[in-house]
């Protein structure tokens, strides 16, 4: 009837409708809501109100006789003076109706049910309804059923990425994995099917998604894994109970770690133990600060912290409670370990293993939020991060210091996990052994894969022409267009060639099971890429991870790589306000009158290279990062051949 607030629905999906499209669209069939569309609902929640008109309680008695199940307070009156006090008498009359005199908290009404003092989720569950989607991580999606398919779209709307066991209501069933970029469609081997659900490991790319697909029909057992090990460790089990991650047990003394390199600047709000003064800032989180209230109690609170390029701060999060608790200004360039240690309800910040500031201590009992399970949607991180871990105990700064110094591979190129589940995709050399689901097994050696493979400089760099920089550079190492000393390459808006010719030498797999799958990984770029290798165009790359496969394009011996790469206009409108003005404006920036020159077709007489009405950017704003960033990584991997 209207959107709710924390409403926890977590593993179903609802809709809200306005009074007037449920008075004249909702119906009941076979014991489900149904509107005319031919969406079908197990349950009616209300809306938490005062009032309701009779013409609606009406409406819902009818139902609920007739079969439907309703969970909601009952109202207290109509609204508005239309009918009074007669329209009060009905309300009070219908209440009784739907809720009894003594407003019961499970009562049966004709054929359907009336509830109060529950969750939707715990009807649902009473009902025989189990969650329709469930995951270990914050996993967002949508079903759809067609055509004698059921399809799930699954996102990870994190910048950074994700492992997750996740599971379906669907049974005897075949799955098959749909990637929404590509079309790429492949079967799943490693899933679980039971009586009431389908249970599925994933793994998703930066703010990466997926079709999940179930067909009539079920998967040869001789092709399904139930089982994979990787050097003796168990990766996945479905012989074992798959249960959802528990949320960590870290309170008041923990460590938080991370490696970063933010993309933006953040509010440096003051330090505070209390309040809600960091609620509304521009923050950038690395990790997220746990609603404590909604996933412990209402003394307790999760904390996080977020990273600019201007600085970092760690946050705290409950009931009416999200100070800033510590803020530290410093400039925070290229990748930057970060680790945040809590000693008794203290947090104290740890820069590349050097302590760099103490922050006040909390006012509530205090979590580590990684890993934690919670409701909320996040923001991803604008930037890199990687390497996230979180300690139950207060890491001495030798140890901080040592993890500092281990930079993770993801620094150099994306990192995958050691076996893609969906994929069959190896990323690690090792042994691994799968056992399928015929109770025989499979032993794998991976033993060819070769160390990332970065290609450095000197690139060859050229410029459209007209824009303010010069027709060609060459770059030694790549870097932002706005770092470069060139005023024409630094306030340049468009698009450039990167062109660079590499060596490469094929890799054969001594396993026979095993076939080489080879990316190109362009790291970062500000902000989109077109790649073409030796003359075959491989597509578009317009968000992390800047990835393309190679495997059919790259060969032995000389490659030549071309990447054009276009930013966005801020850059160049900045470095035109360093020119004489060619229009009128007010003070404010806006335009007076259209000038004539524009009126004609001519080029700017002040040599302006952009014209808006409204100025948006002044000479001191800060330039956005441009170009290829990097680093470009050539990475091979093995898919395992399953026939």
């Amino acid at each position: 009837m209207q959107r709710f607030k924390n409403l926890k629905l977590s593993g179903y999906d609802y809709d809200g409708i306005s009074p007037q499209a449920f008075l004249k669209n909702i119906t009941l069939k076979d014991g489900l809501l149904e509107l005319p569309s031919g969406m079908k609902y197990s349950l009616l929640v209300l809306p938490e109100v005062m009032e309701m008109t009779p013409q609606m309680l009406e409406k819902i008695r009818n139902l609920v006789e007739a079969g439907a199940t309703i969970l909601g307070k009952p109202p207290v009156r109509a609204p508005g003076l239309s009918g009074y006090p007669g329209s009060d008498e009905q309300v009070k009359t219908l209440v009784e109706q739907l809720w009894g005199q003594k407003n019961e908290t499970d009562r049966k009404v004709g054929k359907g049910r009336v509830m109060t003092g529950k969750s939707p989720a715990e009807v649902l569950s009473a009902m025989g309804i189990n969650p329709d989607f469930t995951s270990d991580q914050p996993i967002r999606y949508i079903h759809r059923t067609m055509d004698n398919k059921e399809i799930y779209f699954v996102a990870n709307s994190d910048s950074k990425s994700v492992n997750a066991v996740c599971t379906f209501r669907v049974s005897g069933m075949n799955p098959e994995a749909w990637d929404p970029e590509t079309g790429r469609m492949d079967p799943i081997s490693v899933y679980k099917d039971s009586a009431d659900c389908t249970i599925i490991p994933l793994s998703f790319d930066p703010s990466g998604s997926t079709f999940i697909v179930f067909k009539k029909g079920k998967a040869e057992t001789a092709g399904q894994i139930v089982s994979i090990k990787h050097n003796g460790k168990e990766l996945v089990n479905f012989n074992s109970a798959v249960e959802t991650a528990k949320n960590p047990d870290a309170s008041n003394t923990f460590t938080m770690t991370a490696w970063v390199r933010p993309n933006m600047e953040i509010a440096l709000p003051k330090e505070t133990s209390n309040g809600i003064s960091a609620m509304d800032i521009t923050g950038n989180n690395v990790v997220y600060p746990a609603p404590g209230h909604e996933v412990w109690t209402d003394k307790d609170a999760g904390s996080g912290f977020g990273a600019g390029r201007n600085g970092i701060c760690v946050y705290e999060h409950g009931e009416s409670y999200y100070p800033a608790i510590l803020v530290h200004p410093a400039p925070i360039i290229g990748w930057t370990h970060v680790a945040v240690v809590y000693q008794d309800g203290t947090p104290s910040l740890w820069l590349n293993g050097q302590l760099a500031r103490t922050g006040l201590k909390s006012m509530r009992t205090v979590h580590g939020s990684i890993g934690v399970n919670h409701t909320r949607a996040v923001k991803s991180f604008t930037g890199q991060a990687t390497g996230l871990r979180q300690y139950q105990e207060a890491l001495s700064g030798d140890d901080i210091a040592n993890l500092a110094h281990l930079q993770p591979d993801t620094i150099l190129g994306l990192q995958k996990p050691a076996f893609d589940f969906a994929d069959r995709e190896i990323s690690q050399n090792g042994t691994y052994t799968l056992r399928m689901a015929d109770g025989k097994s499979r032993q794998i050696s991976a033993t060819d894969l070769p160390e990332p493979l970065e290609i450095k400089g000197p690139w060859d760099l050229r410029f459209t022409p007209g824009w303010g920089a010069p027709e060609k550079a060459v770059l030694n190492n790549l870097i932002s267009w706005s770092d470069h000393l060139d005023k024409g390459v630094k306030y340049f808006s468009g698009e450039a060639t990167y062109r660079k010719v590499f060596s490469y030498s094929p890799v054969k797999m001594a396993d026979k099971l095993l076939k080489p799958s080879v990316y190109l990984d362009l790291g970062e770029v500000a902000v989109m890429a077109e790649v073409k290798l030796n003359g075959k165009d491989l597509g578009i790359l317009w968000k992390s991870p800047y990835q393309v496969d190679i495997t059919e394009a790259v060969k032995n011996g000389e490659n030549t790589l071309e990447i054009s790469v276009v930013n966005l206009m801020v850059n160049r409108m900045i470095g035109d306000e360093f020119l004489p003005e060619d229009s009128e404006r007010n003070e404010n920036g806006t335009l007076k009158n259209w000038p004539q020159w524009l009126q004609d077709g001519k080029p700017s007489p002040a040599g302006r290279f952009t014209f808006t009405s409204w100025r948006l950017w002044k000479k001191d704003s800060p330039l956005q990062e441009s170009g290829l960033l990097g680093p470009v990584i050539i990475r091979t991997n093995a898919i395992i051949d399953m026939k």
